[in-house]
Formats: C-alpha cells, sequence, structure tokens
C-alpha cells in the first residue's frame, strides 16, 4: 500500500445511478494508493445515488459528496467536479464502471510531478449483450516526450485506422492544469461524447506521455450497437455535431499550418467513423442497410470532406468502405455485403 507522493482527485459524477454507485465509490476509495480525495458530484438525482455519497462521505474526510437541487446536465456536473478538485492530478470515473483497485499505485508510478503530463492505462468493456473485450492502445508502453510525442503520438492521435491512443477518459490520470485549462471546451449537445473535445484539448496541450502497458479500467456501459440505434440520419447528425464541436476547438487552438494539419486529421477522423458506420451495416443484418449508405454517401457535407481528407487505409474492409463511400449504388453496396462480407442474402 502506497501513500503517494501525488495527491489525486477521483471525480464521480452520476444522476440516477444508485444500482451501480456503490460498486464505483469502492473500487475508488479502496485504491492501494492512499493520497486520494473523491469528489461525488449528485446532478439532482431521483434515486437513492445522493445518499449513497452521503453516507460514504460521512465515513471519511477524503470522500465529498457535492448535490445539485436539479439537474444540471453532464458537463455542468464535471465542471463542479473539478471546481472542487484540489489535486495534483485528476481522473474521471462514470458512475457505472469501476477501477482496478491498483490502478492509481500502477499509474502513479510514472508520474513526475509536471503539469503538463498524461498517464494512460487500459481498459476492459463490457458490452449490453455480455461480450467482453480488452481495449489496448495502439501506441506501444513507453514515455513519450519531445519529439517522440510530436512525431508519434501527434500524429495518431485523429484520423487513422490504428488509434495509438483513446479519446476518452477511462482509465486515464491527468495534470490538473490540463483539465482546468481546457474545462471551456465542454460541451452541451454531444450526448454521451460530451467530454470529447475537452480530452482532445489536453491531450494537444500534454508535453509527455506515459502509455502503460496495464488494464485499470472497467466500462461497463458499452452500448450494442442496434439497427434503430445505427438508423443514418441519427448518426450522420452525431459524425456532423462532434466534428463542430471538436472543429470549433481545433480553430481556438491553432494557427496557419498547424492549424490545416489539425483540421485535415479531423476531415480524416469524420471520414473514419462513416467507415466504421458502413462496416457495421454491411456486416450485420440491419434491415435499411442499403439505403443507409446511400443517404450517407449522398450527403454534401461529407462529400466535400471526402474530397479534402487524406486518407491512408490498410485494412481491407475499411478500403471496401471506403470505396462504396466514393461509388456508392445499389449494386456495388450488394456486390461488397454478399461477396467481401459473406452474405447470401439476395436482398
Amino acid at each position: 500500500m502506497s501513500e503517494g507522493q501525488y495527491k489525486i482527485s477521483i471525480i464521480i459524477p452520476a444522476r440516477n445511478d444508485q444500482e451501480t454507485l456503490m460498486d464505483c465509490i469502492f473500487s475508488a476509495i479502496k485504491q492501494t494508493y492512499r493520497n486520494i480525495e473523491i469528489i461525488l458530484v449528485d446532478d439532482g438525482s431521483k434515486d437513492k445515488s445522493g445518499k449513497i455519497m452521503d453516507i460514504f462521505a460521512s465515513k471519511t474526510i477524503r470522500i465529498r459528496a457535492i448535490h445539485h437541487s436539479k439537474s444540471a446536465g453532464k458537463v455542468t456536473a464535471w465542471k463542479t467536479g473539478i471546481n472542487a478538485a484540489t489535486g495534483d492530478y485528476i481522473m474521471f470515473i462514470d458512475p457505472k464502471d469501476t477501477i482496478d483497485l491498483n490502478m492509481l499505485d500502477r499509474l502513479s508510478k510514472h508520474l513526475t510531478g509536471s503539469d503538463r503530463e498524461v498517464v494512460i492505462g487500459n481498459y476492459e468493456a463490457l458490452f449490453e449483450d455480455g461480450y467482453t473485450e480488452f481495449m489496448w492502445q495502439s501506441a506501444p508502453p513507453g514515455e513519450y516526450t519531445g519529439k517522440k510525442a510530436s512525431k508519434i503520438l501527434a500524429p495518431n492521435i485523429l484520423g487513422n485506422e490504428s488509434v495509438y491512443v483513446h479519446m476518452d477518459f477511462w482509465g486515464k490520470i491527468f495534470s490538473k492544469e490540463l483539465i482546468t485549462d481546457n474545462v471551456k471546451y465542454l460541451k452541451e449537445g454531444l450526448g454521451d461524447k460530451f467530454y470529447l473535445p475537452l480530452i482532445l484539448s489536453a491531450m494537444y496541450d500534454a508535453k509527455r506521455f506515459f502509455v502503460t502497458d496495464r488494464k485499470t479500467y472497467y466500462k461497463r456501459t458499452m452500448p450494442k450497437f442496434t439497427p434503430a440505434s445505427m438508423a443514418a440520419d441519427k448518426k450522420l447528425n452525431e459524425f456532423d455535431t462532434i466534428y463542430d464541436a471538436l472543429k470549433s476547438m481545433i480553430d481556438s487552438k491553432f494557427s496557419k499550418i498547424e492549424l490545416e494539419f489539425r483540421i485535415n486529421q479531423l476531415d480524416q477522423e469524420y471520414i473514419m467513423e462513416i467507415l466504421r458506420y458502413f462496416i457495421y451495416e454491411l456486416g450485420e443484418e440491419p434491415i435499411f442497410y442499403k439505403d443507409n449508405i446511400l443517404y450517407v454517401a449522398g450527403d454534401e457535407r461529407v462529400k466535400s470532406i471526402l474530397k479534402v481528407a487524406k486518407m491512408r487505409l490498410e485494412n481491407k474492409d475499411n478500403k471496401r468502405a471506403y470505396f462504396l463511400l466514393k461509388h456508392a449504388n445499389k449494386f456495388f453496396i450488394w456486390v461488397v455485403r454478399n461477396v467481401a462480407f459473406g452474405h447470401s442474402s439476395r436482398s
């Protein structure tokens, strides 16, 4: 058990999460790394989440419970937790998830006290259908600073088939300044992706990264994609909204040559998201897969970004999806689905 040189603030915002919140808090308070504070933010819960927080807070001074009288949304809940944090570092836990009991002990060994660093673990994803997958960062384990960070990590944050570092908050410890300096980029209207502009901006600002080979976080809220959840108009609107939010952040941070490079990365990421969507449509059994692909491929904004995005594709499925994006018609869609993806349907 380690007391720990650096204080780490663990922020857990929740609303109506009584079924999973207790396990989440237990996984935080039982950390073998002891120099922590746990900030629980109750965003106007109507169930017993607030009471659960108060019970934990009454047992130890390392836990604080903050209550919103009515729900103010995820962005405000995150801001409340960030503003209350007194640690040298910050990490976030979704109230439906848990962390490994040794997470902070393992990751803290790679902290240096820098105000511009991120230490990155890996996570296990449990999908709604019971399927479990280990999600590893593609970046080789180790330290990234200076040219190694700018030449290896930076060009691979967005837009590549193999994402070097996942753009999420799961299993990461951030220098506090990286979060407080970029909290303005938290964005309403992005659904569960509200944190993306903040996390991406923090990654841009970081001067030091350490990627570990440890599984530290247990993600228990991964949705199972269904035809209904993947409707073309819904997904395209999601892609567009996230693109706009990230572009707004990038426009405010960079200028001239650097801006052009970052926007090109974002364009590539936008196209990659569409390719992933196409692969799902082609590989599963959605009823309207042809109409969905044609709808997205025919969108004027998609066409305009496709013209300028400089894609580098090696994966065969991605290449097939990219071909359909550029040459979508019902015959080509049918051929790719039935020949390349092994379906025998005549539909």
